[in-house]
């Protein structure tokens, strides 16, 4: 579950520096996003969609009889550009918009360039820089260079811009007046969500905050640009004139003033429990093994059983599977004679252990070949990869399975 706050900014660069600086001293997320419009380069269309993998400032550079540019850009947070490119190859994203427009916008992940001047025709000098010296830009907009230098400023929190393409440089009056401005928007925020949807940030001790009291007041410019999402796990905030696009949260006072809800946030780490239904009397006793971690508010334990009556059971595996923090892999021939098990569930982990979104957690419960398993470079419990089943006495195998999963959870609340 995540709290989501929308603060509406002005244009330029300068702006979304200073506003991305307060919104992060402010919510201390472990996301935040870029979300607004861009003109089109080369290769979009008036309603795709593009993640920057990096921004071009193309303002910098020394003004002599021509000017020579110098090359100053700044990058996208690398977890979130590689989950950009797993939605762009999915059509997911596609079901949060009211209707989709044919043909279907698409998603780029891909370079954009950003400045101070609005570039209105394709003969102009700005544009013709831009196709010469910034030839990987497929975009352009005033505020991401500015964006991301706060966030550079800030390692701990990860960064992406979004934008929707609301003209092509040339007929942007046009574009403008046919609605591509909020179509744009649109794309890119259902784009953005889609993504949020699909992370889950680690799960951290949660901090009191002085700014609950501080009485901050945001008063926006007209004509915004764009808009940064601030992400928290826990607690919500709100910052000047903020909208939410399906997000659940309360709105914020019609004074404007800044509001903090001070319930305390959440450290329960949930764990998803992948296995083959033959070792369900397995599962069953380290589940057991794992109680006083539960009871201890530490975990909160998921498998398929719990899937209740008259619910669609493929999309419940999915959602665990895309928010559990740890993924335990209960590992036998069984489980690796599983096609659901093994092309589905441990492909899914794999990918969110490698972006850092989870943990994955191979434990083996019989004696199987591990070599060549996509997973067998991972620590594996218990120690020494020796089988549950062949341990003299099972509950001590669980136990120290168990005593292993506390240590992950541990360094991972830790180290978040």
């Amino acid at each position: 579950m995540w709290d989501v706050g929308i603060v509406e900014i002005g244009a330029g660069n300068p702006s979304a520096a200073l506003e991305a600086e307060r919104a992060i001293a402010y919510f201390n997320p472990d996301i935040i996003l870029f979300i607004g419009v861009a003109g089109g380069i080369k290769d979009v269309q008036l309603g795709d969609v593009v993640a920057a993998t990096e921004v071009y400032g193309y303002e910098f550079g020394r003004a002599e009889a021509k000017f020579k540019a110098r090359s100053r850009s700044r990058d996208a947070d690398y977890g979130l550009e590689q989950r950009a490119k797993a939605e762009a190859r999915k059509p997911d994203w596609l079901k949060r918009l009211a209707s989709v427009p044919s043909p279907a916008p698409r998603v780029f992940v891909a370079p954009i360039a950003a400045g101070e001047k609005v570039i209105a025709d394709t003969r102009s000098q700005i544009y013709q820089l831009l196709r010469s010296q910034y030839e990987a830009a497929i975009a352009v907009e005033m505020e991401g260079l500015g964006f991301l230098e706060a966030v550079r400023a800030n390692k701990q929190v990860e960064a992406i811009v979004i934008r929707g393409i609301s003209d092509l440089i040339d007929h942007k009056q046009e574009s403008d007046k046919a609605g591509y401005q909020d179509i744009a928007a649109h794309h890119a925020s259902a784009f953005a969500f889609e993504m949020l949807a699909k992370l889950q940030s680690k799960p951290r001790v949660p901090k009191s905050s002085s700014a609950a009291t501080s009485g901050m007041r945001q008063d926006n410019a007209g004509g915004a640009q764009g808009w940064q999402t601030v992400v928290q796990q826990g607690g919500t905030a709100y910052i000047g004139n903020i909208h939410f696009h399906n997000a659940s949260a309360e709105k914020p006072s019609q004074s404007g003033t800044t509001k903090m809800n001070t319930a305390p946030k959440t450290s329960e780490v949930e764990i998803f429990f992948s296995y083959a239904h033959e070792d369900e009397v397995l599962r069953d006793k380290l589940a057991t093994h794992l109680t006083t971690l539960q009871r201890q508010g530490i975990i909160r334990q998921w498998h398929d059983r719990q899937i209740g009556a008259g619910k669609e059971w493929e999309g419940e595996i999915d959602r665990h599977l895309n928010t559990a923090h740890v993924i335990l892999l209960l590992v036998s021939a069984d489980f690796i004679a599983s096609d659901y098990c093994f092309d589905k569930e441990v492909k899914r982990a794999m990918e969110r252990h490698a972006v850092g979104e989870a943990r994955v957690i191979p434990i083996v419960l019989r004696p199987v070949d591990l070599d060549g398993m996509p997973f067998n470079k991972l620590q594996t419990l218990p120690k020494d990869r020796k089988p549950v089943t062949t341990w003299a006495n099972q509950d001590e195998a669980f136990l120290d399975i168990a005593k292993g999963i506390r240590t992950a959870i541990k360094e991972m609340t830790q180290n978040p």
